[in-house]
This record gives structure tokens, sequence and C-alpha cells, in this order.
């Protein structure tokens, strides 16, 4: 095939049989890409035992200067059909439970150090706020949750809420700081 070549620069790409340029793309989400910046978290609470109305993850974004912004939300249920409330906290609200340390996926060393948020499993400091999605789950299953386009100003949060309780229940929130370009 014929190359297509940048006199000054050498680049170029192969022209096909019609006369037209081939290029390649590569797409990504725009988790991935806050991922390759060492922008992106991820929370998830161990699976433990729920009594009814328990909030099972709760994360709030303490940053003074960016937005977080929510991209997924994946529920798995235990033993018992239930119910989640997945909502938006806008009130103040001293968060408390069982710390949950957030892990970013991109393990280079470049990648921000900690996430500017406070998380607990088990929160018991909030009280609920806007419902924004009511999955219902049957016994041993999951389900993941497309949040995209939920942003979280500073001292907002998002959490989820069990119904119903049951055992074995555990919920990771997936997430990234700022604007990406």
């Amino acid at each position: 095939m014929p190359v297509d070549r940048d006199g000054s620069t050498w680049r170029g790409g192969e022209i096909n049989a019609e006369g037209q340029k081939v290029v390649k793309s590569i797409e990504e989400s725009e988790y991935e890409h806050a991922s390759n910046l060492g922008q992106a978290w991820m929370w998830c609470s161990a699976p433990a035992t729920f009594a009814a109305a328990d909030t099972v993850l709760a994360v709030r974004n303490d940053s003074k200067t960016l937005p977080l912004h929510i991209t997924a939300i994946k529920i798995h249920n235990g033993d018992t059909a239930s119910r989640f409330d997945v909502h938006i906290i806008t009130s103040d609200y001293t968060s408390a439970g069982t710390t949950v340390t957030p892990t970013n996926p991109n393990t280079d060393s470049n990648a921000s150090a900690t996430a500017d948020a406070t998380s607990h499993a088990d929160e018991t400091g909030n009280t609920q706020g806007s419902v924004i999605e009511y999955p219902y789950l049957a016994v041993d299953s999951e389900e993941i949750i497309d949040a995209r386009g939920v942003d979280l100003a500073q001292n907002s949060a998002i959490a989820v809420d069990m119904v119903a309780g049951g055992t074995e229940v555990s919920v990771t929130i997936y997430g990234h700081y700022g604007l990406v370009d």
C-alpha cells in the first residue's frame, strides 16, 4: 500500500486501494481516561450484613476545587432480595461507620496518592437525600448502574441504602476528579 507522509515530520498513514487514508483510533471511556491521568478512584465496601435502611456505602467529595464525577455504581446483593436506594446527599453531615480506603486503579507512581473524599461503609451519619435510582436485586445478584452525569460538588455525597436487611452485600462506587480534556 502507498504511504502518505508529511514531508517535515515523516509521519503518515497508509492509502488503501480506493485512495482513502487508513486511520486507527482508540476509544476509551471518561473513567479510563481519568485513570490514565491518575485521577480515577473506586470505593468498595467489604461484603457484610446490613439491617433494613442501612447505608451500605457513602462517598462525599471533600475537594474545595474539583467536582467528583461518579461514573458507575456496582451493587452485589447477598441472601435476601431487596430494593436499594441510590441517593445524593447535599446537606452537611458527620460521616461515621467503617472507613473505606479508596483505590486508585492506576498503579503508576505518578498517580494521585489520595482521594479528597470521605467514605464509610455502614454509614450512619447521613439523612437520605434525593433518590436517583431504585434498583431491585434478586438473591445473589449484581447490578451495575450507569451514573455518568452525577457530579458531586464540595461536601455533596452519593450513597446506597439497602431497604431490606441481608448478608454478603457490597457496593463499589467508581468516580474521578476534575475536568477531562
